[in-house]
């Protein structure tokens, strides 16, 4: 079997990375028909001057006639899978999938109305742009034979709010690139370094990761002098985030901003506890972060929010610790247990290695993305 991934999307992405490998695992060949967009740019959501908005505007023009024409001299295939960001992409692949008679599948992955209107709300519903975003949400899931979607809780509100039938999506958990993460002993470190009980969060400072709630954790546990936190990443709250750690007077969080992907197994080696989500949007009840995955990847004990998306893989106290969404107290709680535990802090890390093993290593999602296709 071939498969055409074609599109926009960024080849950076672990979600795309992993659905390729994963398929030419599983003795597909995948046959790639892209035009990169975005570059360098880490966080679309950042790109707020007018100049540059115009510069990507410019380019997804181009690369849609370019795309057309390298299209329609790919060699023979069976299907066409579009990838993550692929909304746009949409518009442009049906009309050449139907030229030459092919399925269209479509690696949807995030809805782009609810990430900026509601997540992130980086603009009103009441917005003229918010009414666009729903038109090219609803329209390029109407486009596809059959919807990729990460979580069932995420499929569900695809089918809710964009009334659309549910036997549409096909659920393809995110997964983890084992080759970038894996169970790695902690570097030599200094004696100094080995006092401390180290917990390390890392993600782009979206509402969805819930930092200011982490930054509220770290403060009640400031009396634990031996706990230490350090973040990685920047986004979004970044600067707000760090502002309100100034003014609390922390002093056990250590900010390293931005990193390479590559380099941040190394952080989660030295680390006794990692975390994932913990926001109070709708959003960040609906999906499992990339991180979640590479913790697990990487036998180190998970510490996330209780959600619906979180229960669909991960059970409490065996493969990952919950605590309460948005509620300080209880991820210092659920940080505090596993210090106290050591018992408990290896089970989980075994347990959720396991997991990830069973169900989401690339092999494994390549496999649930064969079979979301053949069915």
């Amino acid at each position: 079997m071939k498969i055409c991934y074609f599109g926009t999307y960024d080849k950076k992405r672990p979600r795309n990375r992993i659905i390729i490998e994963g398929l030419r695992k599983n003795g597909i060949e995948v046959i790639e028909c892209h035009f990169s967009v975005w570059g360098n740019i880490e966080d679309k959501s950042q790109v707020r001057s007018v100049l540059a908005k115009l510069k990507i505007c410019f380019k997804f023009i181009i690369s849609h006639i370019v795309l057309s024409f390298k299209y329609m001299g790919t060699r023979e295939h069976d299907a066409i899978l579009v990838g993550y960001m692929g909304h746009f992409d949409m518009f442009i692949a049906k009309p050449l999938a139907m030229i030459r008679r092919k399925r269209v599948y479509f690696d949807a992955f995030l809805s782009l109305y609810d990430t900026i209107v509601f997540d992130r709300k980086l603009i009103k519903k009441q917005n003229p742009l918010s009414g666009l975003l729903y038109f090219i949400d609803k329209t390029s899931c109407r486009l596809a034979d059959k919807v990729f979607l990460d979580t069932n809780a995420q499929i569900n509100y695809f089918a809710q709010t964009f009334k659309l039938k549910k036997d549409k999506f096909r659920r393809i958990f995110i997964g983890g690139d084992e080759n970038l993460f894996y169970p790695k002993s902690s570097a030599e470190t200094s004696e100094q370094q080995e006092k401390f009980f180290n917990v390390l969060f890392y993600g782009q400072f979206t509402p969805l990761h819930g930092v200011r709630y982490i930054i509220k954790a770290a403060q009640i546990l400031a009396r634990e002098k031996d706990i230490k936190f350090t973040f990685i990443g920047q986004g979004q709250e970044y600067a707000k985030m760090k502002n309100m750690a100034r003014e609390l007077g922390l002093t056990n969080i250590t900010w390293l901003g931005w990193i390479r992907h590559e380099e941040i197994l190394d952080y989660i080696a030295a680390s006794e506890v990692c975390l994932g989500i913990f926001g109070d949007t709708e959003k960040a009840s609906r999906v499992i972060p990339n991180k979640a995955f590479e913790i697990i990847a990487s036998k180190k004990p998970l510490v996330t929010g209780d959600s619906q998306a979180s229960r669909e893989l991960f059970t409490d106290k065996k493969d990952a610790v919950f605590c309460a969404m948005a509620d300080p107290e209880s991820i210092a709680r659920s940080i505090l247990l596993l210090k106290n535990d050591i018992s408990l802090r290896n089970g989980v890390a075994e347990k959720g290695y396991e997991l990830f093993i069973q169900k989401c290593s690339i092999k494994k999602t390549g496999e649930q993305t064969l079979s979301a296709i053949l069915k």
